[in-house]
């Protein structure tokens, strides 16, 4: 082999290698690594945000892979498909969400995976993930401010009715009604503030004043009077109640001795014949007092010395 074909062979290989060095520097550059092993996952979206290729993929705020590819579905602009790349070593529940979001305050897009930890079987390279997007921070600001423009929308309309209402007459009215009204409340902010009205109210501070020097003293009687009342109270219903218990026993110790025969009454309670002979004495009694008195000279002689 001569000199110039070992030049050339040197040539070649170094041409080759030259070669495969910039193809593999450019797809690192791009951001794929020959020297791992990578699995591809698709995620198919209406709207994709401005995310491009190459933007990263994070999972727990770590990154684990990038987008491969985006691109229409069979020409369709209403429908995006993404090719994402993941770390072969990292495994990913099947069912996960492939979510778009901003990185930083300039709209930088890239793709967080929500991992779907219900799902008892990992996805396999070539799967589908769920689509999700984050909301911009414009459309956040269009929600924010919805309300507040909405209400300036009604104090505008608001002002207008009231501008509408509001004729040259009708404010000339008010302001007259606005100068009434201040000098009624000058006039009784004067009467408010004149001498009378002060003089009274100085009169019934000092009556509150000596009420409440005078409050010890005051307490005091209604305390004794109090007193005085409850005793006198509690006396007579004492008395009462004691005249009341005696008779009480009186009664009923002449009712027992009327019940037994004890005395006279007793005796005619409970001896039927004693009451009878009684009557009948009586009745001879009432017929010799009238006899008496029907022919007084044959029972009483009157004679004259």
């Amino acid at each position: 082999m001569t000199r110039l074909e070992k030049k050339l062979i040197i040539i070649g290989i170094t041409t080759v290698i030259t070669i495969v060095l910039s193809i593999m520097g450019y797809s690192f550059l791009k951001g794929n690594n020959p020297l791992k092993k990578d699995r591809y996952f698709y995620v198919v979206y209406s709207d994709i945000e401005g995310l491009s290729e190459t933007a990263p993929v994070f999972l727990s705020g770590k990154q684990i892979g990038q987008v491969k590819s985006v691109e229409f579905i069979r020409q369709d602009t209403s429908l995006v498909l993404v090719t994402i790349l993941i770390e072969d070593n990292i495994k990913i529940p099947f069912g996960s969400t492939a979510k778009i979001v901003s990185t930083d305050v300039l709209g930088t897009k890239a793709i967080r995976l929500l991992p779907n930890y219900k799902s008892h079987t990992w996805a396999h390279t070539g799967d589908t993930l769920k689509p999700a997007v984050e909301k911009s921070l414009e459309q956040i600001m269009i929600e924010k401010l919805a309300p507040v423009e909405e209400a300036v929308n009604n104090l505008n309309s608001l002002l207008s009715s009231v501008n509408a209402t509001l004729d040259p007459r009708t404010i000339e009215n008010l302001r007259s009604s606005i100068s009434h009204l201040r000098h009624s409340l000058s006039v009784m902010d004067t009467t408010i503030s004149g001498q009378r009205i002060q003089s009274s109210i100085n009169d019934l501070q000092a009556i509150s004043q000596n009420f409440h020097n005078q409050q010890d003293t005051i307490n005091q009687i209604l305390s004794r009077t109090n007193q005085i009342v409850t005793q006198v109270s509690e006396t007579n219903l004492k008395h009462t109640i004691i005249q009341i218990d005696s008779m009480i026993t009186a009664i009923n110790n002449i009712l027992q001795k009327i019940q037994y025969g004890n005395g006279t009454l007793g005796k005619m309670f409970t001896q039927e014949e004693l009451y009878n002979k009684l009557d009948s004495i009586s009745m001879k009694i009432n017929i010799l007092l009238d006899e008496i008195l029907s022919n007084p000279k044959h029972y009483i002689k009157v004679s004259v010395f």
